[in-house]
């Protein structure tokens, strides 16, 4: 993955159904940081998540609490630490404890933080579109970890996003040689069955047509008549 993904959803639906069809790929282990302004959709995004990871229980915020667990096929740790007032006071909520949980760990805010993250994360950064309700989602894969999973991704969100009608409309399918090529404007229809010596050669325009049986001696007549009045060889 050489660089970020970026769609934009219709509306909180279609946000959850993003995140959902992203848990596909998720390990344990994994960490995903949330970026974007107040209501910007990160706790909806991870309500999508926890869907696509078998999670049951309604994901609310943990804005106050900081942090909340849920059980699906994989764990969920939903993490909000727009409350905290210094970088070093997430040390103390235990993050490298959860990520070795072998859970899907979720921090909203999680940019405020990156310098006590691990360096391997997927960053999904949400930010208002031209609508009300459209949401601009910016996937941007930092490290190894989720930058192996680059072509995954991509085809995850062009299932989601309606990718699929793509290339078929617009691809060599329909402008290919079937339309165009050689089958209707090839020799068959221009070439010598046309055009050859069958309509314009010898046989109209040849001897049997101005030869000597048309103006020789049999059609001028005998040649005495002519030849002392028309200045002859004396």
């Amino acid at each position: 993955m050489t660089g970020p993904l970026v769609v934009t959803t219709t509306g909180a639906e279609a946000t959850r159904d993003l995140a959902a069809a992203l848990a596909e790929l998720a390990r344990p282990g994994d960490l995903v940081v949330l970026v974007g302004d107040l209501g910007a959709g990160k706790t909806v995004f991870t309500q999508g998540l926890g869907r696509g990871l078998g999670i049951d229980e309604q994901i609310t915020s943990p804005t106050f609490a900081l942090v909340q667990s849920y059980v699906g096929r994989l764990d969920l740790h939903h993490l909000d630490v727009y409350r905290l007032d210094q970088v070093n006071e997430a040390l103390d909520l235990g993050l490298a404890e959860m990520l070795d949980d072998d859970a899907v760990m979720v921090i909203e805010w999680g940019d405020t933080i990156a310098p006590v993250l691990p360096h391997d994360y997927l960053e999904v950064r949400l930010s208002y579109g031209d609508d009300g309700d459209e949401r601009r989602v910016e996937l941007v894969a930092v490290g190894h970890r989720w930058s192996a999973r680059g072509r995954a991704l991509a085809t995850v969100v062009d299932r989601v996003m309606g990718g699929d009608d793509g290339p078929a409309s617009e691809g060599p399918a329909d402008e290919g040689p079937a339309d165009e090529g050689p089958a209707s404007e090839g020799p068959a229809s221009e070439g010598p069955a046309d055009e050859g010596p069958s309509s314009e050669g010898p046989a109209s325009e040849g001897p049997a047509d101005e030869g000597p049986a048309d103006e020789g001696p049999a059609g001028a007549g005998p040649a005495p008549d002519r030849s002392p009045a028309d200045g002859g060889g004396t």
